[in-house]
């Protein structure tokens, strides 16, 4: 049996469920991979599964919008979450890290 999506109104609802659902590592976009443990730690795209896409908007900006994505990776057996603004992946990244932020999307 597949999960369902669920349907949160707030970040801190999603980040508190996914929390309570073993995803406990924050990640972190660092150029070309997602880093956890403060930086002692990274995973490229192939080291990771999104299982879990949650998408909120500004109520006055569509611009603002923020995606949290919850985490899994068997290679390095952590779950976790990762936070992003749609327009920091826009700009500030250099072109390799591209890769990163399509398995983002």
């Amino acid at each position: 049996m597949q999960n369902l999506q669920p349907s949160f109104d707030t970040v801190t609802e999603t980040l508190t469920w996914l929390r309570n659902e073993g995803f406990t590592r924050d990640f972190n976009l660092a150029y070309e991979y997602l880093e956890f443990n403060r930086g002692a730690n990274a995973m490229a795209p192939e080291d990771f599964h999104i299982e879990w896409v949650f998408r909120f908007e500004g109520d006055t900006d569509p611009g603002d919008e923020e995606i949290i994505y919850g985490i899994t990776s068997t290679k390095f057996n952590v779950k976790g979450a990762a936070k992003r603004l749609r327009h920091v992946c826009r700009s500030g990244f250099r072109a390799n890290d591209q890769e990163v932020i399509s398995a983002l999307e």
